[in-house]
């Protein structure tokens, strides 16, 4: 049986909405590890490239403990091509979902991020758009990839290691589940851009972050509506109270 599209948030002439993801974009299943995928945009004339350095990725449970990691490595992501980065399980974690992750450039070599796609060891996919990170104040660029049956076309956002051309950012972090999208849910963050934009746990750009570095994550976990995925409660989204981070991954990372 043929896949489904899946939706994912997006944005469009500056309004949050639904950008639909054809199957053929998502990477494929490994019943023993997370393959994440990275694509970078498609540049609109001969003079620019999106192309650079392949990310590291570090994934995270619902608790904001690490889960598994890969350094980022010199080799180059083209200009509209995609690279998928297999991501081992830690020891003695077994086979948890991935909830929160981030991306972090490999290199001195800026990359152009349009998309990030995302196939779990049971086959679930997930999958996020640079527009995010657009619309919420990172450096952009119009990329020309397609990604939907509708010929959508999300922005690209850079990250660098060494802030060459004034770019700002050396990655990101994210909870992944927070971008599947409904209409509802995409009404809902164009309303009030700070739940998508400010909500660190949700969405972050980092000026300076290396592979293991510890993200904050929601605690307790968000509660969403059963039909549409809006937030049950925004206001404790934005309570800052709410954004922990684990110390479980900041002892792991200090050889504790």
């Amino acid at each position: 049986m043929a896949m489904a599209v899946i939706d994912v948030i997006g944005a469009l002439a500056g309004v949050v909405g639904v950008g639909m993801m054809i199957p053929g974009l998502l990477p494929h299943e490994d019943k023993h590890q997370t393959v994440v995928r990275v694509a970078a945009g498609l540049s609109t004339n001969e003079a620019d490239t999106t192309s650079g350095n392949m990310p590291g990725i570090t994934l995270y449970d619902v608790m904001g403990r690490q889960i598994g990691s890969t350094k980022g490595k010199k080799h180059t992501i083209l200009d509209g091509d995609f690279v998928d980065i297999s991501v081992p399980f830690d020891d003695g974690v077994g086979k948890k979902p991935t909830e929160y992750l981030s991306v972090v450039n490999g290199g001195d070599d800026a990359l152009c991020i349009a998309y990030l796609a995302l196939t779990q060891p049971d086959g679930d996919k997930k999958a996020w758009y640079g527009d995010v990170g657009k619309a919420c104040g990172a450096n952009w660029y119009h990329s020309q990839l397609k990604t939907g049956d509708d010929d959508y076309q999300p922005a690209c956002i850079w990250i660098d290691r060494d802030f060459s051309t004034d770019l700002r950012f050396q990655g990101f972090g994210m909870h992944i589940n927070d971008f599947a999208a409904t209409d509802a849910r995409a009404q809902q963050y164009d309303e009030d851009r700070d739940l998508m934009c400010k909500a660190a746990p949700r969405f972050k750009m980092y000026e300076t972050l290396k592979p293991g570095d510890t993200i904050p994550y929601f605690s307790p976990p968000l509660e969403y509506t059963e039909k549409d995925l809006t937030d049950k409660d925004p206001q404790v989204v934005m309570d800052k109270s709410h954004w922990v981070l684990s110390k479980e991954t900041e002892n792991m990372n200090k050889g504790v």
